[in-house]
């Protein structure tokens, strides 16, 4: 295991942060997401 990687494995994340995480997973959608970023048409 790398340092960046113990690094991300050990963070105390803040428990609003992880409640929104949660609440955002339900409506995200990876493809509609990855392709506006990308530029790609959105199909």
């Amino acid at each position: 295991m790398d340092q960046s990687t113990h690094g991300l494995q050990t963070t105390i994340r803040p428990r609003l942060m992880v409640v929104a995480a949660r609440h955002g997973l339900a409506q995200y959608d990876r493809a509609r997401s990855l392709g506006r970023l990308l530029g790609l048409p959105l199909g």
